[in-house]
């Protein structure tokens, strides 16, 4: 027997602020004297500053031209049709596109926002122009030992992160087909609360989200066996190329000052413990327990400059990385094409002369 349980139930919504500046809302939902004025304001300039989301595709993305694109943008060049006015795009993020509300940067926002009675306490929201919602269906226990079990599985992961560029990887590497099972967008928060109701039956997420869903759960993949296959993810450092030519003494010190600090990670990593000062400061920036921390440490390797000198690294195994990793944003929707090769956007030469090479 099969269970349905709904995921997610998300509205395309014009986000419209209860402020002054948010007259449109008003004026559309509510017959209020200062909503009026406000309208009236926004008519006379002739203008309305509407707020898009440019990280939801096929919403609202960015551009070749670096402008604002999708069917919220739409939405807004109708509205100010409508209106007779010129609108004025203002890109935001999830984040502060509520702040910009509220600070009458914006004069609404179109996004994806789900109504509750807390942001109803700030917010008017309009009626939906784009309602959806996501089902799924699935046995209420499933049985998962490797990336070929979650076929038909329900798989939370923050789209167009590393992790999902590292999921969509490997089940290529093992043979299973995205559409083989359904990839889910949820932010970490949303995965934790998705994991403890039974919503999901495998996720790619990192700490402090992992530590939670290990607790019930079994490892079947990490970055660094994903890493393995030839899908590494890692931190680089990118530089204005003139500006580190200009200034080549300087990059050599701050290369030689990473690896000082490499050295010393690699040589004391393994005695760190909850109560070690860098792991209660690891702690206490990504707001995880310190408990957990040791254990999602072990997983990171620090390569020092001699081994990045290397194909693995420097040598070619960054440049092939980048390729693949913009191939994975080109199949996203965020970039509109690949280049050949990303060789010419990697230089060894500041770590070899920082090992006296």
């Amino acid at each position: 027997m099969t269970t349905v349980r709904t995921v997610t139930s998300s509205t395309r919504r014009l986000t419209l602020g209860v402020l002054a500046a948010s007259g449109l809302a008003a004026a559309l939902m509510a017959p209020a004297a200062h909503a009026q004025n406000a309208l009236d304001n926004i008519l006379k300039a002739k203008e309305i500053k509407i707020a898009i989301p440019t990280d939801y595709p096929p919403y609202g993305f960015v551009g070749t031209d670096l402008k604002p694109q999708g069917l919220d943008v739409e939405m807004a060049n109708l509205i100010a049709a409508k209106l007779g006015v010129k609108v004025e795009l203002i890109p935001v993020t999830s984040a502060n596109r509520i702040p910009y509300l509220q600070t009458q940067k914006a004069d609404l926002v179109i996004s994806t926002l789900g109504k509750n009675p807390e942001r109803a306490k700030v917010i008017d929201f309009s009626s939906a122009y784009a309602p959806f919602y996501l089902a799924v269906f699935g046995p209420p226990d499933a049985a998962i030992a490797s990336l070929e079990d979650l076929k038909g599985k329900r798989v939370g992961v923050p789209f167009v992160s590393t992790a999902h560029y590292q999921l969509m990887a490997a089940l290529k590497h093992d043979g299973v087909a995205g559409k083989d099972l359904n990839v889910m967008n949820m932010r970490p928060p949303e995965i934790a609360a998705a994991w403890e109701r039974g919503d999901i039956d495998a996720t790619f997420v990192w700490d402090p989200v992992l530590s939670k869903v290990k607790a019930k759960g079994k490892v079947i993949a990490t970055s660094g066996s994903v890493g393995k296959m030839g899908f590494p993810t890692f931190e680089a450092i990118a530089v204005n190329a003139k500006w580190a030519a200009e200034n080549e003494a300087f990059m050599v010190a701050f290369v030689k000052a990473l690896n000082r600090a490499t050295e010393q990670t690699r040589a004391q990593l393994k005695g760190w413990t909850p109560d070690s000062a860098p792991i209660k400061a690891i702690a206490k920036w990504t707001k995880a327990d310190p408990k957990d921390v040791p254990a999602a440490m072990a997983l990171y390797r620090f390569p020092t400059a001699q081994e990045q000198l290397s194909a693995q690294w420097l040598q070619g195994g960054v440049a092939k990385a980048m390729g693949g990793t913009a191939e994975f944003l080109k199949e996203q929707g965020r970039i509109p094409a690949v280049k050949p090769s990303y060789a010419a956007y990697v230089t060894d030469a500041y770590v070899r002369k920082a090992v006296g090479k």
